[in-house]
Protein backbone atom coordinates (compact mmCIF):
# COMPACT_ATOMS: atom_id res chain seq x y z
CA UNK A 1 0.00 0.00 0.00
CA UNK A 2 2.87 2.08 0.76
CA UNK A 3 4.37 2.14 -2.68
CA UNK A 4 1.11 2.73 -4.52
CA UNK A 5 0.09 6.00 -2.40
CA UNK A 6 4.39 6.80 -3.28
CA UNK A 7 4.08 6.32 -7.05
CA UNK A 8 0.42 8.45 -6.95
CA UNK A 9 2.00 11.41 -5.26
CA UNK A 10 5.03 11.32 -7.65
CA UNK A 11 2.62 10.69 -10.70
CA UNK A 12 0.37 14.38 -9.19
CA UNK A 13 3.44 16.43 -8.17
CA UNK A 14 5.54 15.53 -11.21
CA UNK A 15 1.68 16.62 -13.78
CA UNK A 16 1.03 19.50 -11.48
CA UNK A 17 4.52 20.96 -11.77
CA UNK A 18 5.60 20.16 -15.63
CA UNK A 19 3.60 22.68 -16.85
CA UNK A 20 4.70 25.41 -14.98
CA UNK A 21 8.39 24.23 -15.72
CA UNK A 22 8.39 24.35 -19.43
CA UNK A 23 6.61 28.29 -19.30
CA UNK A 24 9.33 29.26 -16.93
CA UNK A 25 11.72 27.88 -19.31
CA UNK A 26 10.44 29.74 -22.50
CA UNK A 27 9.84 32.93 -21.10
CA UNK A 28 13.09 33.17 -19.01
CA UNK A 29 15.86 31.48 -21.63
CA UNK A 30 16.12 33.27 -24.84
CA UNK A 31 15.31 32.19 -28.19
CA UNK A 32 19.09 31.27 -29.62
CA UNK A 33 19.79 29.01 -27.11
CA UNK A 34 16.77 27.24 -27.50
CA UNK A 35 17.39 27.41 -31.40
CA UNK A 36 21.26 26.36 -31.18
CA UNK A 37 19.92 23.57 -28.89
CA UNK A 38 17.86 22.34 -31.26
CA UNK A 39 20.02 22.13 -33.94
CA UNK A 40 22.67 20.58 -32.64
CA UNK A 41 19.99 17.63 -31.52
CA UNK A 42 18.79 17.35 -35.13
CA UNK A 43 22.53 17.36 -36.40
CA UNK A 44 23.39 14.74 -34.03
CA UNK A 45 20.17 12.13 -35.03
CA UNK A 46 20.92 13.12 -39.06
CA UNK A 47 24.25 12.10 -38.72
CA UNK A 48 23.96 9.02 -36.47
CA UNK A 49 20.82 7.87 -38.80
CA UNK A 50 22.65 8.40 -41.74
CA UNK A 51 25.81 6.05 -40.83
CA UNK A 52 25.19 4.34 -37.55
CA UNK A 53 28.94 2.12 -38.43
CA UNK A 54 30.31 5.76 -39.18
CA UNK A 55 29.66 6.90 -35.74
CA UNK A 56 31.40 4.21 -33.85
CA UNK A 57 34.64 4.61 -36.11
CA UNK A 58 36.95 7.18 -35.84
CA UNK A 59 36.34 10.32 -37.88
CA UNK A 60 37.94 13.11 -38.86
CA UNK A 61 37.67 17.01 -37.91
CA UNK A 62 35.82 17.86 -40.91
CA UNK A 63 33.42 15.25 -40.31
CA UNK A 64 32.56 15.52 -36.53
CA UNK A 65 32.27 18.85 -35.92
CA UNK A 66 28.65 20.35 -37.43
CA UNK A 67 29.10 23.00 -39.90
CA UNK A 68 27.47 25.49 -37.62
CA UNK A 69 29.13 28.79 -36.03
CA UNK A 70 27.92 31.98 -35.31
CA UNK A 71 29.10 35.53 -34.60
CA UNK A 72 29.25 39.35 -35.83
CA UNK A 73 30.74 39.76 -39.31
CA UNK A 74 31.53 43.59 -41.60
CA UNK A 75 30.44 42.51 -45.06
CA UNK A 76 31.07 44.09 -48.34
CA UNK A 77 29.73 43.56 -51.77
CA UNK A 78 30.88 44.17 -55.34
CA UNK A 79 34.24 46.09 -54.89
CA UNK A 80 36.81 45.48 -53.12
CA UNK A 81 37.43 47.10 -49.47
CA UNK A 82 40.51 49.18 -48.49
CA UNK A 83 43.17 47.16 -46.48
CA UNK A 84 44.04 49.63 -43.29
CA UNK A 85 44.53 49.47 -39.43
CA UNK A 86 41.46 51.55 -38.87
CA UNK A 87 38.45 49.78 -38.18
CA UNK A 88 36.43 48.96 -40.87
CA UNK A 89 33.37 50.93 -41.46
CA UNK A 90 30.90 48.66 -43.38
CA UNK A 91 28.07 47.19 -42.24
CA UNK A 92 27.62 44.97 -39.34
CA UNK A 93 25.71 41.72 -39.42
CA UNK A 94 25.09 38.48 -36.96
CA UNK A 95 25.99 35.82 -39.38
CA UNK A 96 24.67 31.98 -38.93
CA UNK A 97 26.50 29.02 -40.41
CA UNK A 98 24.50 26.26 -40.88
CA UNK A 99 25.79 23.47 -43.15
CA UNK A 100 25.87 25.05 -46.89
CA UNK A 101 23.93 28.03 -45.99
CA UNK A 102 25.12 31.52 -44.41
CA UNK A 103 22.35 33.68 -43.00
CA UNK A 104 23.03 36.90 -41.97
CA UNK A 105 20.71 38.89 -39.22
CA UNK A 106 20.30 42.72 -38.35
CA UNK A 107 20.39 41.45 -34.31
CA UNK A 108 21.77 38.35 -32.56
CA UNK A 109 17.68 38.21 -32.08
CA UNK A 110 17.68 36.53 -35.09
CA UNK A 111 14.60 37.90 -36.16
CA UNK A 112 15.54 39.97 -39.65
CA UNK A 113 17.22 37.85 -42.23
CA UNK A 114 19.07 40.56 -44.48
CA UNK A 115 20.14 37.88 -46.76
CA UNK A 116 21.06 34.02 -47.52
CA UNK A 117 23.72 33.07 -49.19
CA UNK A 118 23.74 29.51 -50.40
CA UNK A 119 27.86 28.63 -50.38
CA UNK A 120 28.09 25.80 -52.19
CA UNK A 121 27.99 28.76 -55.51
CA UNK A 122 31.15 30.29 -54.14
CA UNK A 123 34.75 29.52 -53.73
CA UNK A 124 36.80 30.99 -50.60
CA UNK A 125 39.89 33.02 -50.28
CA UNK A 126 41.83 35.20 -48.50
CA UNK A 127 41.81 39.19 -49.53
CA UNK A 128 44.04 40.35 -50.78
CA UNK A 129 45.63 37.44 -52.74
CA UNK A 130 49.73 36.79 -52.20
CA UNK A 131 49.55 36.97 -48.29
CA UNK A 132 52.61 35.67 -46.80
CA UNK A 133 51.21 32.75 -44.59
CA UNK A 134 52.49 34.14 -41.10
CA UNK A 135 50.12 37.72 -42.02
CA UNK A 136 47.00 35.52 -43.14
CA UNK A 137 44.54 35.99 -40.58
CA UNK A 138 46.11 39.57 -39.37
CA UNK A 139 43.65 42.42 -38.92
CA UNK A 140 43.40 44.35 -42.31
CA UNK A 141 42.80 41.40 -44.41
CA UNK A 142 39.04 40.24 -45.72
CA UNK A 143 37.84 36.22 -46.21
CA UNK A 144 36.25 36.88 -49.62
CA UNK A 145 33.36 34.42 -51.44
CA UNK A 146 33.81 34.97 -55.18
CA UNK A 147 31.15 33.07 -57.13
CA UNK A 148 32.00 30.15 -59.38
CA UNK A 149 32.47 30.36 -63.00
CA UNK A 150 30.21 27.41 -63.59
CA UNK A 151 27.37 28.71 -61.96
CA UNK A 152 25.58 30.98 -64.25
CA UNK A 153 23.65 33.62 -61.91
CA UNK A 154 24.29 37.04 -62.62
CA UNK A 155 22.71 38.24 -59.16
CA UNK A 156 25.60 36.29 -57.53
CA UNK A 157 28.57 38.99 -56.84
CA UNK A 158 31.72 38.44 -55.04
CA UNK A 159 31.19 39.32 -51.24
CA UNK A 160 33.87 40.65 -48.52
CA UNK A 161 33.82 39.48 -44.40
CA UNK A 162 36.02 41.02 -41.93
CA UNK A 163 36.31 39.76 -38.09
CA UNK A 164 37.55 41.51 -35.77
CA UNK A 165 39.17 39.15 -33.55
CA UNK A 166 42.07 37.53 -35.62
CA UNK A 167 41.49 33.80 -33.88
CA UNK A 168 37.84 33.68 -34.89
CA UNK A 169 38.68 35.07 -38.49
CA UNK A 170 40.57 32.08 -38.72
CA UNK A 171 37.77 30.08 -37.46
CA UNK A 172 35.26 31.34 -40.29
CA UNK A 173 37.90 31.03 -42.81
CA UNK A 174 38.28 27.29 -42.59
CA UNK A 175 34.54 26.57 -41.48
CA UNK A 176 33.83 28.16 -45.11
CA UNK A 177 35.92 26.23 -46.71
CA UNK A 178 34.19 23.19 -45.14
CA UNK A 179 30.72 24.52 -46.21
CA UNK A 180 32.05 25.09 -49.89
CA UNK A 181 33.14 21.81 -50.48
CA UNK A 182 36.81 23.13 -50.70
CA UNK A 183 38.39 21.91 -47.52
CA UNK A 184 41.06 19.18 -47.44
CA UNK A 185 41.57 16.26 -45.15
CA UNK A 186 42.52 17.45 -41.55
CA UNK A 187 43.69 15.84 -38.77
CA UNK A 188 42.26 12.62 -37.51
CA UNK A 189 41.12 13.07 -33.50
CA UNK A 190 41.08 10.03 -32.56
CA UNK A 191 44.96 9.75 -33.06
CA UNK A 192 45.44 12.55 -30.37
CA UNK A 193 43.91 10.00 -27.32
CA UNK A 194 46.93 8.22 -27.04
CA UNK A 195 49.05 11.57 -26.40
CA UNK A 196 46.35 12.18 -24.20
CA UNK A 197 46.40 9.08 -22.06
CA UNK A 198 50.02 9.10 -21.64
CA UNK A 199 50.81 12.41 -20.55
CA UNK A 200 48.48 12.57 -17.75
CA UNK A 201 49.06 8.18 -16.94
CA UNK A 202 52.98 9.14 -15.27
CA UNK A 203 53.45 11.55 -12.17
CA UNK A 204 57.15 12.11 -13.73
CA UNK A 205 55.27 14.01 -16.46
CA UNK A 206 53.91 17.17 -14.21
CA UNK A 207 57.02 19.26 -14.50
CA UNK A 208 56.79 18.72 -18.71
CA UNK A 209 53.35 17.93 -19.04
CA UNK A 210 52.59 21.15 -21.08
CA UNK A 211 55.84 20.22 -23.31
CA UNK A 212 55.19 16.77 -24.09
CA UNK A 213 51.33 18.16 -25.03
CA UNK A 214 52.41 21.15 -27.10
CA UNK A 215 55.07 19.21 -29.10
CA UNK A 216 52.82 16.69 -29.76
CA UNK A 217 50.20 18.14 -31.39
CA UNK A 218 52.75 20.08 -33.41
CA UNK A 219 54.29 16.49 -34.52
CA UNK A 220 50.24 15.68 -34.98
CA UNK A 221 50.23 18.18 -37.96
CA UNK A 222 53.16 17.96 -39.92
CA UNK A 223 53.89 14.63 -39.40
CA UNK A 224 52.11 13.56 -42.52
CA UNK A 225 53.41 16.13 -44.72
CA UNK A 226 55.95 15.18 -47.25
CA UNK A 227 58.86 18.12 -45.84
CA UNK A 228 58.59 16.25 -42.85
CA UNK A 229 58.68 12.72 -44.14
CA UNK A 230 62.14 13.61 -46.57
CA UNK A 231 63.82 14.88 -43.47
CA UNK A 232 62.74 11.39 -41.70
CA UNK A 233 64.14 9.66 -44.87
CA UNK A 234 67.23 11.59 -45.06
CA UNK A 235 68.35 11.10 -41.53
CA UNK A 236 67.23 7.28 -41.38
CA UNK A 237 69.33 6.85 -45.07
CA UNK A 238 72.57 8.04 -43.07
CA UNK A 239 72.42 5.87 -40.75
CA UNK A 240 71.51 2.26 -42.92
CA UNK A 241 74.89 4.02 -44.95
CA UNK A 242 76.67 3.00 -42.01
CA UNK A 243 75.21 -0.09 -41.03
CA UNK A 244 76.05 -1.31 -44.95
CA UNK A 245 79.66 -0.21 -44.15
CA UNK A 246 79.87 -2.83 -41.19
CA UNK A 247 77.27 -5.72 -42.38
CA UNK A 248 77.74 -9.33 -42.11
CA UNK A 249 79.34 -11.27 -45.23
CA UNK A 250 76.05 -13.15 -46.37
CA UNK A 251 73.82 -9.78 -46.70
CA UNK A 252 73.81 -7.87 -49.57
CA UNK A 253 74.03 -4.01 -49.89
CA UNK A 254 70.54 -2.86 -47.85
CA UNK A 255 68.03 -0.90 -49.45
CA UNK A 256 65.31 1.53 -47.82
CA UNK A 257 62.08 0.59 -49.90
CA UNK A 258 59.48 2.58 -47.39
CA UNK A 259 59.48 4.40 -43.63
CA UNK A 260 56.23 4.80 -41.54
CA UNK A 261 56.63 7.46 -38.55
CA UNK A 262 53.27 6.94 -36.92
CA UNK A 263 51.79 8.90 -34.68
CA UNK A 264 53.21 8.25 -31.26
CA UNK A 265 56.16 11.09 -29.99
CA UNK A 266 58.74 10.28 -27.24
CA UNK A 267 57.93 11.95 -23.89
CA UNK A 268 60.56 13.72 -22.48
CA UNK A 269 60.38 13.33 -18.08
CA UNK A 270 62.62 13.88 -15.01
CA UNK A 271 64.54 17.19 -16.77
CA UNK A 272 67.55 18.81 -15.24
CA UNK A 273 69.47 21.65 -15.92
CA UNK A 274 73.25 20.80 -15.90
CA UNK A 275 74.68 24.37 -16.85
CA UNK A 276 74.23 27.31 -18.81
CA UNK A 277 77.37 29.64 -18.95
CA UNK A 278 78.61 33.32 -19.58
CA UNK A 279 80.00 32.06 -22.93
CA UNK A 280 76.26 30.37 -24.22
CA UNK A 281 76.71 26.84 -23.39
CA UNK A 282 73.54 24.92 -22.11
CA UNK A 283 73.66 21.37 -21.32
CA UNK A 284 70.71 19.97 -20.31
CA UNK A 285 69.40 16.43 -19.27
CA UNK A 286 66.05 14.29 -19.59
CA UNK A 287 64.51 10.88 -19.46
CA UNK A 288 63.33 9.31 -23.06
CA UNK A 289 60.32 7.50 -23.19
CA UNK A 290 59.29 5.84 -26.19
CA UNK A 291 56.52 3.47 -26.17
CA UNK A 292 53.41 2.70 -29.35
CA UNK A 293 55.61 0.31 -31.68
CA UNK A 294 54.58 3.40 -34.58
CA UNK A 295 58.56 3.43 -36.54
CA UNK A 296 58.59 0.64 -39.35
CA UNK A 297 61.30 0.73 -41.47
CA UNK A 298 60.79 -1.44 -44.64
CA UNK A 299 64.20 -3.15 -46.15
CA UNK A 300 65.36 -5.04 -48.80
CA UNK A 301 68.67 -6.95 -49.32
CA UNK A 302 70.08 -10.13 -50.81
CA UNK A 303 70.77 -13.10 -48.92
CA UNK A 304 73.83 -15.43 -49.85
CA UNK A 305 74.11 -18.28 -47.57
CA UNK A 306 76.30 -21.23 -47.67
CA UNK A 307 75.76 -24.52 -46.34
CA UNK A 308 78.96 -26.56 -47.23
CA UNK A 309 82.19 -26.08 -49.15
CA UNK A 310 80.54 -28.43 -51.71
CA UNK A 311 77.25 -27.24 -52.60
CA UNK A 312 76.77 -23.55 -54.39
CA UNK A 313 75.70 -20.63 -52.15
CA UNK A 314 72.14 -20.10 -52.35
CA UNK A 315 71.10 -16.56 -52.75
CA UNK A 316 67.44 -15.19 -52.75
CA UNK A 317 65.96 -12.02 -52.23
CA UNK A 318 64.36 -11.18 -48.79
CA UNK A 319 62.55 -8.06 -47.47
CA UNK A 320 62.07 -7.81 -43.62
CA UNK A 321 60.10 -4.59 -42.17
CA UNK A 322 61.77 -3.42 -38.63
CA UNK A 323 59.69 -2.01 -35.91
CA UNK A 324 60.96 -0.28 -33.16
CA UNK A 325 58.64 -1.13 -30.37
CA UNK A 326 59.90 0.96 -27.09
CA UNK A 327 62.74 2.88 -26.19
CA UNK A 328 63.88 4.15 -22.52
CA UNK A 329 67.35 5.97 -21.76
CA UNK A 330 68.73 9.21 -20.33
CA UNK A 331 69.33 11.67 -22.64
CA UNK A 332 71.94 14.18 -22.87
CA UNK A 333 71.34 17.88 -24.95
CA UNK A 334 74.06 20.19 -25.97
CA UNK A 335 74.17 23.65 -27.41
CA UNK A 336 77.55 24.97 -27.78
CA UNK A 337 78.37 28.76 -27.25
CA UNK A 338 77.99 31.10 -30.50
CA UNK A 339 78.51 30.46 -33.29
CA UNK A 340 77.09 26.98 -33.35
CA UNK A 341 73.88 26.30 -34.61
CA UNK A 342 73.01 22.68 -34.07
CA UNK A 343 71.57 21.24 -30.83
CA UNK A 344 73.91 18.15 -29.52
CA UNK A 345 71.84 14.53 -28.19
CA UNK A 346 73.60 11.81 -26.93
CA UNK A 347 72.43 8.85 -24.27
CA UNK A 348 73.94 7.66 -21.33
CA UNK A 349 75.00 4.75 -22.25
CA UNK A 350 72.54 2.34 -24.59
CA UNK A 351 69.31 3.22 -24.17
CA UNK A 352 67.15 -0.02 -23.80
CA UNK A 353 65.26 -0.69 -26.75
CA UNK A 354 62.99 -3.73 -28.17
CA UNK A 355 63.37 -3.90 -31.94
CA UNK A 356 60.74 -6.61 -33.99
CA UNK A 357 61.28 -7.64 -37.54
CA UNK A 358 59.19 -9.23 -39.26
CA UNK A 359 60.04 -11.10 -42.59
CA UNK A 360 57.80 -9.78 -45.72
CA UNK A 361 58.93 -11.94 -48.51
CA UNK A 362 61.18 -14.93 -47.24
CA UNK A 363 62.04 -18.11 -48.80
CA UNK A 364 61.84 -21.40 -45.60
CA UNK A 365 64.43 -22.78 -47.26
CA UNK A 366 66.52 -20.92 -44.73
CA UNK A 367 65.82 -19.83 -41.25
CA UNK A 368 65.06 -16.06 -40.78
CA UNK A 369 66.16 -15.90 -36.59
CA UNK A 370 69.71 -15.52 -37.42
CA UNK A 371 69.16 -12.90 -40.13
CA UNK A 372 67.45 -11.04 -37.58
CA UNK A 373 69.88 -11.66 -34.73
CA UNK A 374 72.36 -9.77 -37.01
CA UNK A 375 70.63 -6.65 -38.02
CA UNK A 376 69.36 -6.12 -34.39
CA UNK A 377 73.00 -6.26 -33.58
CA UNK A 378 74.32 -4.10 -36.11
CA UNK A 379 71.68 -1.78 -35.55
CA UNK A 380 72.84 -1.49 -31.86
CA UNK A 381 76.38 -0.78 -32.85
CA UNK A 382 75.54 1.93 -34.96
CA UNK A 383 73.47 3.83 -32.17
CA UNK A 384 76.04 3.14 -30.19
CA UNK A 385 78.74 5.20 -32.17
CA UNK A 386 77.09 7.68 -32.78
CA UNK A 387 74.49 8.65 -30.32
CA UNK A 388 76.43 7.15 -27.16
CA UNK A 389 78.10 9.24 -25.02
CA UNK A 390 80.99 10.57 -25.65
CA UNK A 391 79.47 10.39 -29.16
CA UNK A 392 76.42 12.51 -30.42
CA UNK A 393 74.45 13.04 -33.15
CA UNK A 394 72.66 16.66 -33.92
CA UNK A 395 70.25 18.34 -35.52
CA UNK A 396 70.45 22.28 -36.48
CA UNK A 397 67.89 24.67 -35.63
CA UNK A 398 68.87 27.51 -37.96
CA UNK A 399 70.05 26.52 -41.42
CA UNK A 400 73.16 28.69 -43.07
CA UNK A 401 73.12 27.14 -45.72
CA UNK A 402 76.52 25.28 -45.06
CA UNK A 403 78.72 27.79 -43.25
CA UNK A 404 78.07 25.92 -39.83
CA UNK A 405 77.13 28.37 -37.41
CA UNK A 406 74.97 31.58 -37.33
CA UNK A 407 76.95 34.77 -37.75
CA UNK A 408 76.55 38.65 -38.18
CA UNK A 409 76.13 40.23 -41.45
CA UNK A 410 79.54 42.30 -40.67
CA UNK A 411 81.21 38.80 -39.97
CA UNK A 412 81.39 38.06 -43.76
CA UNK A 413 83.57 39.38 -46.16
CA UNK A 414 82.03 41.41 -48.79
CA UNK A 415 83.51 42.00 -52.16
CA UNK A 416 85.02 45.86 -52.60
CA UNK A 417 83.58 47.36 -55.72
CA UNK A 418 86.27 49.76 -57.19
CA UNK A 419 85.60 53.35 -57.11
CA UNK A 420 86.31 56.50 -59.67
CA UNK A 421 89.43 56.56 -58.75
CA UNK A 422 90.30 53.15 -59.03
CA UNK A 423 88.73 52.80 -62.20
CA UNK A 424 91.04 55.91 -63.41
CA UNK A 425 94.14 54.80 -62.00
CA UNK A 426 93.58 51.40 -63.89
CA UNK A 427 93.07 53.39 -67.37
CA UNK A 428 96.49 55.37 -66.55
CA UNK A 429 98.09 51.82 -65.91
CA UNK A 430 97.05 50.57 -69.42
CA UNK A 431 97.52 53.87 -71.28
CA UNK A 432 101.51 53.93 -69.84
CA UNK A 433 101.97 50.01 -71.06
CA UNK A 434 101.41 50.76 -74.52
CA UNK A 435 105.22 51.98 -74.55
CA UNK A 436 106.35 48.85 -73.64
CA UNK A 437 107.39 48.07 -77.49
CA UNK A 438 109.39 50.63 -77.49
CA UNK A 439 111.28 50.43 -73.88
CA UNK A 440 112.34 46.96 -74.96
CA UNK A 441 113.94 47.95 -78.27
CA UNK A 442 115.84 50.29 -76.77
CA UNK A 443 116.87 47.95 -73.58
CA UNK A 444 118.59 45.29 -76.39
CA UNK A 445 120.70 48.74 -77.07
CA UNK A 446 122.17 49.19 -73.48
CA UNK A 447 125.35 46.66 -72.16
CA UNK A 448 123.77 46.40 -68.56
CA UNK A 449 120.65 47.00 -67.21
CA UNK A 450 120.81 47.72 -63.15
CA UNK A 451 117.69 45.91 -61.03
CA UNK A 452 114.15 47.10 -61.36
CA UNK A 453 113.93 47.86 -58.01
CA UNK A 454 117.33 50.56 -58.52
CA UNK A 455 115.08 52.72 -61.13
CA UNK A 456 114.22 56.12 -60.23
CA UNK A 457 112.97 56.95 -63.53
CA UNK A 458 112.60 55.59 -67.56
CA UNK A 459 115.59 56.23 -69.68
CA UNK A 460 115.72 59.30 -71.31
CA UNK A 461 115.61 58.49 -74.97
CA UNK A 462 112.25 56.68 -74.32
CA UNK A 463 109.14 59.12 -74.83
CA UNK A 464 106.26 59.02 -72.51
CA UNK A 465 102.81 58.73 -73.69
CA UNK A 466 101.69 61.87 -71.37
CA UNK A 467 104.63 64.01 -71.99
CA UNK A 468 105.52 65.92 -75.42
CA UNK A 469 109.11 66.42 -77.19
CA UNK A 470 110.02 69.23 -75.04
CA UNK A 471 109.62 67.50 -71.96
CA UNK A 472 111.36 64.18 -72.32
CA UNK A 473 115.20 65.66 -72.88
CA UNK A 474 117.27 63.94 -70.39
CA UNK A 475 118.31 65.88 -67.29
CA UNK A 476 121.36 64.88 -64.37
CA UNK A 477 118.52 64.01 -61.74
CA UNK A 478 116.85 61.19 -64.43
CA UNK A 479 120.08 59.44 -65.17
CA UNK A 480 120.33 55.83 -65.26
CA UNK A 481 123.78 54.63 -63.25
CA UNK A 482 125.52 51.58 -64.80
CA UNK A 483 128.53 50.91 -62.43
CA UNK A 484 129.26 47.96 -61.11
CA UNK A 485 126.71 45.83 -63.61
CA UNK A 486 128.00 42.82 -65.45
CA UNK A 487 126.70 41.34 -68.49
CA UNK A 488 126.06 38.48 -66.30
CA UNK A 489 123.11 39.78 -64.63
CA UNK A 490 121.26 40.97 -67.99
CA UNK A 491 118.39 40.86 -67.88
CA UNK A 492 117.68 41.37 -64.26
CA UNK A 493 114.69 40.00 -62.57
CA UNK A 494 111.43 41.73 -62.85
CA UNK A 495 110.81 43.44 -59.50
CA UNK A 496 106.66 44.19 -59.80
CA UNK A 497 105.06 46.99 -56.54
CA UNK A 498 101.03 45.77 -55.90
CA UNK A 499 98.82 47.92 -57.91
CA UNK A 500 98.03 49.63 -54.56
CA UNK A 501 101.54 50.47 -53.40
CA UNK A 502 101.76 51.98 -57.04
CA UNK A 503 98.95 54.21 -56.51
CA UNK A 504 100.49 55.40 -53.17
CA UNK A 505 103.89 55.47 -54.79
CA UNK A 506 101.82 57.74 -57.70
CA UNK A 507 100.68 60.45 -55.05
CA UNK A 508 103.88 61.08 -53.54
CA UNK A 509 105.83 61.63 -56.32
CA UNK A 510 105.44 63.50 -60.04
CA UNK A 511 107.09 60.81 -61.57
CA UNK A 512 104.59 58.06 -61.07
CA UNK A 513 103.93 57.18 -64.61
CA UNK A 514 107.82 56.55 -64.97
CA UNK A 515 107.12 53.72 -62.28
CA UNK A 516 104.40 52.06 -64.01
CA UNK A 517 106.22 52.11 -66.86
CA UNK A 518 109.12 50.73 -65.27
CA UNK A 519 106.72 48.26 -63.39
CA UNK A 520 105.31 47.00 -66.23
CA UNK A 521 108.91 46.67 -68.09
CA UNK A 522 109.43 44.34 -65.76
CA UNK A 523 107.38 41.79 -67.12
CA UNK A 524 108.23 42.01 -70.37
CA UNK A 525 111.93 41.96 -69.41
CA UNK A 526 111.51 38.60 -67.94
CA UNK A 527 109.74 37.09 -70.84
CA UNK A 528 112.94 38.11 -72.96
CA UNK A 529 115.00 36.77 -70.36
CA UNK A 530 113.11 33.48 -70.96
CA UNK A 531 113.18 33.94 -74.29
CA UNK A 532 117.02 34.01 -74.47
CA UNK A 533 117.97 31.08 -72.17
CA UNK A 534 115.44 29.21 -73.98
Amino acid sequence: MSMFSTFLLGYLLGGLTLFPLLLYLYVHLPAKHISAAYERILVYLQHSRSSPVAAAQPTSYKSTLPLYKVGWLRMKTGTAPAITLMKPTEPLYFAVLKYHTLYLYDSDQQRDCQQVLSLQNYAVAMYPPDIRDAELFSRPYWVSLKPLATVDDQSLAITYFHCHLCTEKEDWYHLLLQACGQAKDTLAISSLQPLIQRIHSDTHNLELQWFNALLGRLFMGVHHTSRFREAIWTKIMTKVDKINARRPPFLGEIRVKAIEIGGNLPLLTQPRLLGLTPQGECCLEAMVDYRGAAVHVEIATVLQWTYSERMPPLTMDIVLRVTLQSLKGKLKLLVKPPPSNRIWYGFHGLPDMKWHIAPLVWEKKVGHSMVVKAIIKHLEEVIGDTMVLPHMDDFIFFDTNGIGGVYTDSGYKKKKVPDADDRQYDMELLTSAKALPELISSAHTLKSIPPISAYTAIPSDVPHPHQDSAASTPSSEHSISTTNVTDATWPPEPTLRSRRSMAQLGKKSAASPTVQVSSAAGLFLGHEKQKING
